[in-house]
């Protein structure tokens, strides 16, 4: 009871964010936002800064996801290392910055594989400028397009904050860049202000499956980012893409699109030596066949998912064997291996990873012995050339023996 107990209770909680403002007055500011987090039925608490919380309850997250959206918050009434644990555990972040922000970001993003401009600078493009409201934001179309996080046409993002870098990482990606022309308000010259090194919007997606977005403006999130019109003095008259961006953005880090599954995994020997009754492990040169299926979560539903890059490998330390699968219906696929010809304790790895897709992966070791003496044929047709040796050895040995034992001496008779 009560493990179905805790079952339910997270099934409850599956889809809970906490979003943290500046102020409650920002409830309003951030409406259009906030409505696209509880989309779907989702819950969505809202404080402010100011307020106690709590991420975890009897060692249990109490939230799916978190928002920040606030670059003051001051990390004393949840401390850094309670988020980075809150990650740890599966959790989902949003993280927004601005032009100043309090020191606890900047070891929040360290452990997350990123960088923030130094405090106070912020990023500026005197050829993608635009007057919203009271304030100069910035405009780019330098957006990283994965059908994936991406799944229609964006572009024209506006921005107005601080700038951030991501090191060479294989789990962070830069969703937004800033373009060739733009720098950094109080650094121009340092390289980290440079080009293309430039990221406004960056994504992690943790080996656990975490998701977390990092942003260096809360104010495009803002409904007056939602619903302005980009008046260039180039250009003619467009509307943000904002909502889009944003609308992509949330379903991705809040888990309800790109996430996959493997389920009914299974192998059998269909080809080599017969298993006796004591011993059900395989042998060398066994034939197995490996049935797995794969879905993929849509509109709240898993349906089928298809690939054609999906692999199974046998490896000791590294990989021995690397196969394809073959895709037999939608979304089942099939894989006939012949295991190697070398003993050992192999394992059979599963392995998934492409961007934005949740990863996938099953390991079972399968240890592989040698023949037993009743499993192996009598007469080896590889061996006859030693058998042909063995057999005229032991017909000299014969001959040779024969002729010896039956040889006569003459003795010579000597005369007085």
């Amino acid at each position: 009871m009560r493990i179905i107990f805790i079952v339910l209770i997270s099934i409850c909680l599956a889809n809970k964010t906490l979003v943290i403002l500046e102020r409650n007055e920002d409830e309003q500011k951030f409406s259009q936002f906030i409505e696209l987090l509880k989309k779907n039925g989702d819950k969505v608490d809202i404080i402010n800064k100011m307020t106690l919380f709590q991420l975890f309850e009897n060692g249990e997250k109490k939230y799916s996801s978190v928002v920040l959206l606030t670059p003051h918050y001051t990390f004393k009434k949840v401390s850094v290392k309670e988020f980075i644990q809150f990650i740890d555990d599966g959790g989902n972040m949003v993280i927004t910055l601005g032009k100043k922000y309090e020191d606890g970001y900047k070891q929040l993003l360290y452990s997350l594989d990123m960088e923030v401009d130094s405090n106070g600078s912020k990023v500026i493009d005197e050829k993608h400028t635009v007057k919203i409201g009271e304030f100069e934001m910035i405009f780019s179309n330098n957006i990283h397009h994965n059908q994936n996080i991406f799944n229609q046409r964006i572009q024209n993002i506006l921005f107005s904050g601080i700038g951030l870098y991501l090191p060479p990482s294989p789990l962070t990606t830069s969703l937004l860049k800033a373009q060739n022309s733009a720098s950094t308000s109080l650094f121009p010259n340092v390289s980290f202000a440079q080009e293309t090194n430039i990221t406004l919007v960056a994504s992690l997606q943790a080996r656990n499956n975490a998701r977390i977005i990092v942003s260096g403006s809360s104010l495009m999130f803002s409904n007056m980012a939602f619903d302005s019109v980009i008046e260039h003095p180039t250009l003619n008259p467009i509307k943000s893409d904002n909502k889009k961006f944003t609308e992509n953005v949330i379903d991705w880090v809040l888990q309800r699109r790109c996430v996959i599954r493997m389920k009914n995994i299974h192998w059998e020997k269909i080809n080599g030596v017969k298993e006796v009754n004591y011993d059900h492990q395989l042998v060398i040169n066994d034939t197995i066949k490996v049935n797995v299926e794969l879905e993929q979560l849509d509109q709240g539903n898993y349906v089928p998912f298809n690939v054609d890059d999906l692999q199974i490998e046998l490896k000791l330390l590294d990989p021995v064997i690397v196969k394809n699968f073959k895709r037999i219906n939608n979304g089942k696929y099939e894989v006939i291996v012949q295991t190697p010809d070398k003993f050992g304790v192999y394992t059979m790895v599963i392995n998934y990873r492409r961007p934005f897709l949740s990863y996938l992966e099953y390991k079972e070791t399968i240890p592989l012995r040698t023949f037993r003496l009743t499993q192996v044929d009598r007469f080896l047709t590889g061996a006859y050339p030693f058998y042909a040796a063995c057999a005229s050895m032991a017909i000299g040995f014969i001959v040779f023996s024969f002729i010896y034992l039956n040889q006569i001496e003459k003795k010579e008779i000597k005369q007085d």
